[in-house]
């Protein structure tokens, strides 16, 4: 046995030295060679080698045999060896471009604010042509940013700067007659739809009986404050509504379908509504046939122009507010100031109402009758709940409709709620219905105000400024302000009113008003 196991171990032993000397004449690294592959057509392709960003290799020395020295003097040999390169930087974002729409630039948005005001209330303005353009006053309303004004007699038109906002532009405009004292507010969208916000001194009118009028239900986007609208040439351009379920689901379902519509009803003027008037439809009915031709280009805004009687002047019930304006932040309060003529009982219905048509709070005041009028003036103060904070709403004046007892709407502010229980203000002079001119010392107390700082403006009553200043409060919460303002010109009822300040936005809440007479 063992005479068999010595040649078995003597023949491992040498192929154990074999190995060995084949695997010690190896380089250290063998150099990695990178094939380029070749097309069919011979072309060599390129070659994308797959790397790790992070990583870099870096050349490596090895030491190789040489081929005439068996004593294998090292030779310096350097492996091949790819480098990733560095990926791109990405590409910048591209910034959008706002572009403001053509019917907003100021001339057009004018001539749509006119065409409105003449369509939804019949007032008798100065064609669009006699405006021209005059001295921008930013003093026009405290919340907007004036950046044209055209005027022609007595009447201004203001425009304010375009907001830009996810759901699309928008532009604020003023409208203003000095002799008269009237002032509408409203905006127009990108889609060249115009709104109201706050209309003051205009009429409304009686409603106009309409039967068998034939035209289209035009849907109108998302983004429009207004679902759908009626079109026909001859009859001009009106939001339509329903207060019948079924109607109102059969107008929906038409607004989809091609034809033409033939509906029954009243006409309604100075609503909040497409164009500032409103169908509001007892019947409608489809009328088959082929689709209708395209809309002229200016159909949304044109006016009507044959068929359409002209309406007969109702100057009662009316009413205004004199506070609570557009862009007011309020806590849970408000003491509102107004006037109205011709109302039932000779008394109005002031409610805080939220964004969805909840009332939140409610009030009700008696007129104290004006001199050689049939209205008169009237001031109450509307507690109400706010739920939550920044949420949007309206202060709405109503009269009662002897009739029925339903509410007549005769005016409302926009505005915004904030949280309760902070700041608190209280204005000590001057007195309420003191006459002022040119210079008014205004005193108060005040709490809770950050900064320990008020705003105090002179306004009137369709919320033109006519002279500010801001003013801080001492340890006790004193504060004083003499205010020089400009002269209006026209005596007109006023206010004194006091706003705080938002250190982080500058948005302004309105904390108190104290109402005063102007004088020119």
């Amino acid at each position: 046995m063992k005479r068999q196991l010595f040649p078995l171990l003597l023949s491992l032993m040498l192929l154990t030295l074999l190995l060995g000397a084949c695997v010690s004449s190896l380089p250290a690294n063998t150099p990695v060679v990178p094939t380029t592959p070749v097309s069919s057509s011979g072309a060599v392709a390129k070659t994308t080698i797959p790397h790790t960003p992070t990583e870099t290799i870096v050349p490596q020395e090895t030491r190789a045999p040489s081929a005439q020295n068996d004593a294998k003097q090292p030779v310096l040999q350097t492996t091949p060896v790819f480098v990733a390169e560095a990926s791109p930087p990405p590409a910048p974002i591209p910034t959008p471009t706002l572009t403001l729409p053509s019917i907003l630039e100021p001339p057009a948005a004018r001539d749509l604010a006119l065409a409105f005001l003449r369509g939804a209330y019949q007032v008798k303005l100065p064609d669009s042509a006699d405006f021209e353009p005059a001295v921008i006053n930013q003093d026009v309303a405290s919340d907007v940013t004036s950046v044209a004004a055209f005027s022609s007699g007595p009447w201004l038109v203001s425009l304010g700067d375009a907001q830009f906002q996810e759901g699309g532009v928008t532009r604020p405009v003023i409208i203003s007659n000095d002799s008269t004292g009237a002032s509408w507010r409203g905006q127009i969208d990108g889609q060249g739809i115009v709104s109201t916000l706050l209309a003051v001194g205009l009429p409304t009118y009686e409603p106009q009986r309409v039967r068998g009028w034939v035209g289209q239900i035009v849907k109108l986007s998302a983004e429009s404050p207004y679902d759908d609208y009626f079109f026909s040439e001859r009859r001009g351009s009106h939001g339509i509504d329903s207060l019948d379920p079924a109607v109102l689901a059969e107008l929906e379902r038409y607004q989809d379908q091609p034809g033409l519509v033939k509906v029954s009803g009243v006409l309604l003027y100075g609503v909040d509504d497409y164009n500032g008037r409103q169908l509001l439809i007892n019947q409608i009915e489809h009328r088959a046939g082929p689709t209708p031709p395209p809309l002229p280009e200016s159909a949304e805004h044109s006016a009507p122009t044959v068929d359409l009687a002209t309406p007969t002047p109702f100057f009662g019930p009316t009413g205004a507010l004199t506070n609570g304006l557009p862009g007011s932040i309020l806590r849970d309060h408000v003491y509102v100031q107004g006037q109205a003529e011709a109302v039932f009982e000779n008394k109005v219905i002031v409610q805080i109402e939220d964004e969805e048509g909840e009332v939140l709070g409610r009030g009700i005041a008696p007129l104290s009758p004006a001199e050689n009028s049939t209205g008169g003036t009237f001031a109450v103060e509307v507690a109400f709940e706010n739920q939550a904070s920044a949420r949007g709403g309206r202060v709405a004046l109503y009269a009662e409709n002897p009739s029925d007892g339903s509410l007549l709407l005769l005016s409302w502010a926009n505005i915004r709620f904030a949280e309760s229980g902070k700041g608190q203000v209280a204005i000590l002079a001057p007195v309420e219905g003191e006459i002022i001119k040119r210079t008014v010392l205004v005193q108060g107390v005040a709490a809770d105000l950050p900064n320990s700082e008020v705003l105090v403006q002179v306004e009137d009553h369709t919320g033109t400024i006519w002279g500010k200043a801001k003013t801080q409060t001492n340890d006790a919460g004193e504060w004083s302000k003499t205010i020089k303002f400009r002269r209006p010109p026209t005596a007109r009822t006023g206010r004194i009113a006091i706003y705080e300040i938002n250190p982080i936005d500058n948005s302004m809440t309105l904390l108190a008003v104290q109402e005063v007479r102007l004088l020119e």
